[in-house]
């Protein structure tokens, strides 16, 4: 298939089976193809959607004279990596190939990615790796056709918006259709390329290089509106149906009325187990860069929803929580305190008891531990109280405290295997919310070196409605950044 100027540029393929993937790596060899591009998963709705045609775990597998050695993954939340070496026996040179395999997990069949900013960052990280020399893009979904001719149509408008200034779509569909028939195979699907290239038009490309960092921010904070046509944009973010937390049964488990989560990302508690009326708590599911559904972003407790908040921590098998505000701010409780002083804290299905307190002059540590009473089984669990943010919409003079509390919220992570973390403050999307977005944006620099702060932003605001909820706060997440550049900047793995 042709692109925008570039003659043959993908090679468009079904899914391989198990008896094609000789054939298959023998195409990747013979065209010397070093991008590949798979849109499926390899089981969908409980039907098998492409057989697993690579070697995993730093393994190899033979096919004929080619072998194929896998050689690293990194796993995001949308899209995962893979690196192989190709090479053939018989090569009197010894020549071997490089491929990267990228991977996108989050586009269903005959349908379309929730975010199109998700499919953006994920075709702007392939672009940015591919070199001229690199043979076509093989881009593969299951059938070759729908999610296939989506990708490569936005690929090559983009390609075309950015040399011509102009698209044209329908045009485009029909000579992809003259070559294999149903390319972009549904109506949503064609619907959603003209979302996704409007969308890059309007935002723009907002990723910025860890290296130019420091400038570009130095740049922006000479104007005073110099981060405002960025915030600005977010308030153009979809507010989803908000109708579970609007119930009248629900509304005194909110502190406020106009922070909830919506419907598609709340967290919802399991009901059987313990026999309660409700499902419901003021808390979203949101992603960080590496990890789908990794934060449980959350108002702070009332005094009703502490049983539930503890729920929260055990159904979603939480090792962490953050705490990002005081209990009180003046006369307003902005927080009901959930952990126990010093005896035991019991509920009926739960008890949740302090092991160690370690206050320190910017975090205060809680290491607790909750316990199903009926089971006995119990959860270790973290508190990070961090005590920098006293005044709700005022961000700290200096950011160096927030992002040494995240660099040690990342290293306890690890070492509890990556498990969900709950972040709270007092309205679940301002402070709580910078958190996020930081510890997000410093993994976005340990692996890609790069910053999007408008981006990472957004999405989250998908998952999250109103998170970070003025322009204070949103500078302060560039704030944040550079500080990380700046403490960290000879050491990237502490």
């Amino acid at each position: 298939m042709n692109g925008f100027e570039d003659f043959g540029a993908y090679i468009v393929s079904q899914g391989p089976l198990e008896n094609t993937t000789t054939d298959f790596w023998r195409m990747v060899w013979q065209q010397k193809a070093q991008a590949i591009v798979m849109l499926t998963n390899l089981e969908e709705k409980g039907r098998l959607k492409c057989h697993c045609y690579w070697p995993q775990d730093g393994s190899l597998s033979k096919h004929g004279s080619l072998c194929v050695a896998h050689q690293s993954t990194t796993v995001y939340a949308d899209y995962v990596l893979r690196r192989f070496v190709v090479s053939m026996d018989d090569d009197v040179d010894n020549k071997s190939l490089d491929v990267v395999q990228y991977h996108y997990i989050s586009w269903p069949d005959h349908g379309v990615p929730t975010d199109t900013g998700s499919v953006l960052n994920f075709l702007t990280r392939i672009r940015r790796n591919k070199n001229s020399n690199s043979g076509p893009m093989i881009v593969h979904c299951s059938a070759g056709v729908g999610r296939t001719g989506a990708f490569i149509t936005i690929d090559t408008m983009l390609q075309r918006l950015a040399i011509q200034g102009d698209v044209d779509v329908y045009n485009y569909v029909l000579k992809l259709r003259e070559r294999r028939v149903f390319m972009v195979q549904t109506a949503e699907q064609y619907i959603f390329i003209h979302q996704t290239i409007r969308d890059a038009i309007q935002w723009g490309d907002t990723s910025i290089p860890v290296s130019a960092l420091k400038d570009y921010v130095t740049y922006k904070m000479e104007y005073v509106n110099g981060f405002k046509g960025q915030f600005d944009m977010l308030g153009k973010c979809p507010v989803l149906d908000e109708s579970a937390a609007q119930k009248p049964t629900n509304m005194t488990k909110n502190r406020y009325r106009n922070y909830i989560p919506n419907n598609s990302f709340r967290v919802t508690l399991s009901l059987p187990a313990f026999g309660r009326s409700s499902d419901y708590i003021n808390a979203s599911h949101v992603s960080s860069l590496l990890h789908k559904d990794f934060f449980k972003i959350a108002q702070t407790p009332v005094e009703e929803s502490v049983e539930d908040f503890w729920r929260m921590m055990w159904d979603q098998r939480c090792s962490i929580v953050v705490l990002m505000c005081h209990l009180r701010q003046g006369d307003e409780e902005h927080c009901f305190q959930f952990w126990p002083d010093s005896d035991v804290l019991k509920f009926k299905t739960f008890h949740v008891e302090l092991e160690k307190e370690t206050k320190g002059e910017h975090v205060t540590v809680r290491e607790m531990k909750l316990v199903h009473s009926k089971t006995s089984t119990s959860n270790p669990i973290t508190c990070f109280h961090f005590l920098d943010w006293p005044c709700e919409d005022k961000p700290p003079e200096s950011a160096e405290s927030l992002v040494s509390l995240i660099v040690d919220v990342q290293k306890q992570q690890v070492q509890s295997g990556n498990r969900p973390m709950a972040v709270i403050c007092n309205n679940g999307v301002g402070r709580s919310g910078v958190f996020a977005c930081l510890y997000s944006t410093i993994e976005r620099m340990r692996c890609d070196r790069m910053v999007d702060i408008f981006q990472t932003v957004r999405a989250m605001r998908l998952q999250r409605s109103r998170l970070i909820s003025n322009l204070e706060l949103y500078k302060f997440c560039y704030k944040g950044a550079l500080e990380y550049v700046s403490l960290f900047k000879d050491n990237d793995d502490d």
